[in-house]
């Protein structure tokens, strides 16, 4: 059985079979052979927002900030289909071998690369999605607004409104200046 990061560097290899006939299979920062300059992991990128799904979210870091002096790419733990974590290795071997942010592997080579292809001769990737642990925060506070369209408090975003807390609605809701007593906006309490 292999590893993700075996799997990882199968694809590398592939994309250094593609790329060496254009005399492109080489780092622009180190210049050795694209198998030999990169190190592929499973990982978080240094900014966490761009590891979320459906984003092409991968971290290349430059060989200067490796004591290995090899360029660091990561794919994102929220990516796990083969096709996906191709499609982020793709643009990230870029960054390796132009040193730019615009192209891909296709448009070095003047022709898409099958990424299926090369995922079937790979096979699944060996990994499953990590799915984020940070909890999103629940709203404390609910708007509660005048039920009376022609209440007299009318503001420019409608009705007299305010926030409450779901305890305190539960206990009191005041009364509007109209004498209509207020009501909490989508949700029942």
């Amino acid at each position: 059985m292999q590893t993700r990061e075996e799997w990882l560097m199968r694809a590398v290899e592939e994309f250094a079979d593609i790329l060496g006939p254009k005399g492109l299979g080489v780092s622009k920062e180190t210049g050795e052979p694209l198998i030999d300059a990169v190190r592929v992991s499973i990982g978080y990128p240094r900014r966490r927002r761009y590891a979320v799904k459906n984003c092409l979210g991968g971290d290349c870091l430059p060989a200067s900030m490796s004591d290995e002096y090899v360029h660091e790419i990561f794919i994102p733990p929220t990516v796990s289909g083969a096709y996906t974590a191709l499609r982020v290795l793709e643009h990230t071997i870029s960054h390796v071998v132009l040193d730019s942010h615009i192209k891909l592997v296709g448009d070095l080579v003047g022709s898409p690369v099958d990424l299926d292809k090369i995922g079937i001769r790979l096979g699944p990737l060996p990994h499953a999605e990590v799915h984020s642990a940070d909890k999103k925060a629940d709203t404390r506070l609910l708007l509660a607004q005048c039920p009376n369209p022609a209440c007299q408090l009318v503001t420019s975003r409608g009705p007299w409104q305010f926030r409450i807390t779901k305890g305190r609605a539960t206990q009191w809701l005041p009364s509007c200046a109209c004498g209509s007593t207020v009501v909490v906006k989508g949700a029942p309490i």
